[in-house]
């Protein structure tokens, strides 16, 4: 198989014991990565940069990290980290998620035997640790499926994503949209006629808690979601019905007290 790179972002309120166990489960792949790029959004705690340089002394040869001067924001972190990226491949890993030791191996091997551009996996979600596993996020596994699925929420499982560097470049990178960088992403290179997949199988154990809950309620995640709303519906990715049908959920999910959006993704999403 082709090497691949390896793209993480992470920046100053992460918590080092997440990183350490991000890292290690990139290092335990089956098919290792030649090329690990690591953006620090701005300055970092002590407590991080001491893990940063614990793996960058042992990994020297392909660990490489580029410290930007103040925060920028998710999107523009993973901009530049694109641009220095050395391979076509690209593994995204989340700072704060754990890859299974096959996901590299499973999903470099998707991405060459089926000609396809982007893809996920299933996503186990864990809190605290991979043993109080709290539910899962499965999607549409074929390409139309995924595009149609996309009209409605974000078709990929995003710490578990890889694909294609000239693809990404091609919709134009990761643009600035805050909680919503990787769904306009997604669109934009659909558009383009990107080939999709999702692997029907867990492949990363992705945290979520009572933050990740409230990062989707948010004021931000909010207007951004209306920006990303109003792109898909001048752009004629959907048309009026679902428009206003999606404007709709985004508003009551926003208003809804923290307890019943919990139960619906539990229930309903996450099941």
């Amino acid at each position: 198989m082709n090497n691949y790179s390896v793209l993480m972002s992470v920046y100053h309120k992460e918590n080092p014991t997440f990183l350490e166990e991000a890292f290690e489960s990139i290092w335990n792949q089956t098919f290792q990565t030649d090329d690990f790029v690591l953006v620090c959004d701005g300055p970092l705690t002590n407590e991080l940069d001491e893990v940063i340089e614990k793996h960058q002394s042992t990994h020297n040869s392909i660990f490489h990290t580029i410290r930007l001067s103040e925060q920028k924001g998710l999107g523009n972190a993973l901009s530049i980290g694109i641009l220095a990226c050395k391979n076509e491949f690209i593994l995204r890993a989340d700072s704060d998620d754990i890859s299974f030791p096959v996901r590299a191996e499973k999903e470099i091997e998707n991405l060459e035997n089926n000609n396809v551009d982007v893809l996920s996996s299933t996503v186990l979600l864990f809190s605290g640790s991979i043993s109080n596993i709290n539910g899962k996020r499965k999607l549409p596994s074929m390409n139309q499926e995924i595009i149609d699925f996309a009209k409605y929420r974000s078709p990929f499982n995003h710490p578990s994503v890889a694909f294609r560097k000239s693809i990404v470049l091609k919709a134009g990178n990761y643009q600035p949209l805050i909680y919503k960088e990787d769904y306009f992403l997604w669109i934009r290179m659909i558009q383009l006629g990107a080939r999709c997949m999702n692997i029907d199988e867990p492949l990363v154990f992705m945290r979520s808690d009572d933050k990740t809950l409230k990062r989707r309620k948010n004021k931000d995640s909010f207007e951004s979601q209306k920006k990303l709303l109003k792109y898909m519906g001048k752009t004629h990715f959907i048309g009026p019905l679902v428009y206003y049908k999606n404007g709709f959920m985004y508003w009551v999910q926003y208003i809804a007290p923290n307890w019943l959006v919990r139960y619906y993704y539990n229930k309903h999403l996450h099941k």
